[in-house]
């Protein structure tokens, strides 16, 4: 079953209760919970994921983090402090990600296909009909499971409408037809699905689509399309210049921007009742916002792109009314007063809570106030903000301090979908494994009867000492280390990478110059770190040599670890697997 990720604008955008937005997240934060128990079949879920065609070179070749291609042959590597806190790091960093919303789901993003039988058709000069009847869909992988029903949901997407449900749809001509399409998804020409999708087309557009019973529960598919009549864009050549212009057109987008705002404006909309006039307002300028979003789209290709109302998300000033005003000028001012005023009640000018989650700047504002205030909390009532507000008896004070709380909260904090999904995973209980298993190091050795020269190991023991205390002043000065697996090797500067590697060729060379046999070296390192140096970060080692130690590993181990499917196996998102041990 294949996953993926959603994204806040999925979810916020639905109808969402707070218990269905917890189901919806429950598998999720129950396959993290047991990663960070270091079970060695989720760890491995999670690092190498399951491969059931592939075979082990092109399972290694797929990895990229070299604690994930050792934990392929030797399992006890999660009892290693130094690949333990590698986990532990990028479980950490999921759990932020579950907080705005990337909650896994079975499903997959496709590219939109359109009904091609029936363009063939059309091609032939006859009467289309096509395969697929409205409202339908085919998927290979759906019509596989036997699904019934599927959302379908493209970004990026701000309104509800934009969100849709089809049927899973396949017949006796459809699988003869499509029979070589084992990906993508095909679209019905009779139905609006794809102008609802932003107007999407078929030119490597993709969608995501999942039959997860919370979202399309959560999705209301009566919801009216949202179209506008759209510019016309004069007819341009495809030339160096022209091609130069819609490069520096689509720079700075204001694409974020604009869901971003929608965002803000889903957890206003929720301290309204559904029946008032700024709730209407609200959902008014959300649809609003998919005309601007379709404009900020085209802006690159030659549209005028026109931003939302700056009241949306600036206060207005009043505008004072002076004595020598006629009496109607002072009727009209104040007519616009209120105006000014029921917009500011609805402004969005700040952002959502769980955006803190997004913008590291943010997350400063919010974790420095969350600890005055938990400081104040303790200080004042004697037990942690946490308690206080789940304690079910409050005092009058007690109550006035947590409305302060939220009021005065950097980030606008609402119970909105997803502020909900933010807190319910922050306030989750995650434990993680502290017990410390016995890790025997021998197996990152080429020879474990290697005997070892006292001189030489206190030259590695200094470069290692050496290492040890600039290290954290290179990490201060521009950032976390490479992290395998958790960082996004396209999202690092090249500045950055290349200041690393000046900062490890500097230490391998020192290294180089104490032993020039390589094999022999990292040895003599791993003795040192495991022996000499226990409480050392291992980052010199696993930054320099981790292509020798992997093949290490190999060597020491005559089977390897692949993930399969069995009706005795663990659960994880509705199948159950196992780790087997195979023989290489």
């Amino acid at each position: 079953n294949q996953l993926s990720t959603l994204n806040y604008q999925y979810i916020q955008s639905n109808d969402f209760t707070e218990e269905s937005i917890k189901n919806l997240a429950n598998p999720t934060i129950d396959w993290l919970q047991k990663v960070m128990s270091c079970d060695p079949l989720y760890a491995s879920l999670m690092m190498i994921g399951c491969h059931d065609r592939d075979t082990l070179e092109q399972i290694e070749n797929s990895l990229e983090s070299p604690i994930a291609k050792c934990l392929l042959y030797n399992t006890d590597i999660l009892n290693d402090s130094y690949a333990k806190s590698k986990v532990m790091r990028l479980v950490r960093k999921k759990i932020d990600q579950a907080k705005i919303g990337k909650i896994y789901v079975e499903g997959s993003y496709d590219f939109l296909i359109p009904d091609l039988y029936a363009m063939c058709e059309h091609a032939f000069g006859m009467e289309v009909h096509g395969l697929l009847p409205p409202k339908c869909m085919y998927s290979k992988r759906w019509v596989d499971k036997g699904a019934k029903i599927v959302s379908t949901q493209r970004s990026p997407l701000v309104a509800p409408a934009e969100n849709q449900l089809l049927n899973v749809y396949s017949d006796d001509k459809c699988k003869d037809w499509f029979r070589y399409l084992e990906w993508g998804n095909v679209y019905s020409i009779w139905d609006l699905t794809i102008i609802s999708q932003s107007d999407a087309d078929f030119d490597g557009d993709i969608s995501l689509t999942s039959d997860n019973e919370y979202l399309v529960n959560a999705i209301n598919p009566d919801l009216p399309i949202i179209t506008y009549e759209k510019q016309k864009i004069k007819s341009q050549k495809i030339n160096f210049d022209n091609l130069g212009s819609f490069d520096v057109k689509s720079f700075d987008s204001p694409i974020g921007g604009i869901t971003n705002l929608a965002s803000n404006l889903y957890a206003m909309k929720d301290l309204f009742p559904k029946d008032s006039k700024e709730y209407t307002e609200i959902e008014k300028r959300i649809r609003m916002l998919r005309f601007y979003q379709g404009q900020a789209i085209d802006h690159a290709k030659g549209a005028v792109y026109t931003p939302p109302n700056k009241y949306w998300s600036h206060r207005q000033k009043y505008i004072q009314i002076t004595d020598d005003m006629t009496d109607e000028q002072k009727q009209e001012i104040q007519k616009q007063n209120e105006e000014i005023k029921f917009n500011n009640s609805i402004c969005c000018d700040k952002k959502t809570y769980f955006f803190g989650y997004v913008y590291p700047k943010e997350m400063a504002r919010l974790k420095h106030y969350k600890k005055k205030q938990g400081d104040l909390c303790r200080k004042n009532f004697g037990c942690k903000l946490k308690d206080l507000k789940q304690k079910q008896d409050k005092t009058v004070e007690e109550k006035q301090f947590l409305r302060n709380y939220y009021k005065y909260m950097p980030l606008f904090n609402s119970n909105c979908t997803m502020n909900n999904l933010a807190r319910y995973v922050e306030d989750y209980e995650f434990k993680e494994n502290k017990s410390s298993k016995y890790f025997d190091y021998s197996c990152l050795m080429s020879n474990k009867d290697r005997e070892f020269k006292k001189n030489v190991c206190k030259q590695i023991q200094d470069v290692i000492h050496k290492f040890q205390r600039n290290y954290p002043i290179l990490l201060k000065k521009i950032g976390h280390d490479r992290d395998w697996g958790v960082e996004d090797a396209n999202t690092l500067g090249s500045d950055r990478e290349s200041f690393f590697d000046g900062f490890f060729d500097y230490y391998k060379n020192e290294l180089m110059n104490i032993l020039s046999n390589e094999e022999e070296l990292v040895d003599y390192i791993v003795y040192v770190y495991y022996e000499q140096c226990k409480s050392a970060d291992k980052s010199l080692l696993w930054e320099l040599y981790s292509d020798v130690v992997l093949n290490n590993v190999k060597n020491n181990s005559n089977h390897y670890y692949k993930i399969v499917e069995s009706e005795d196996g663990q659960e994880f998102f509705g199948k159950k697997f196992v780790l087997q041990e195979v023989a290489k």
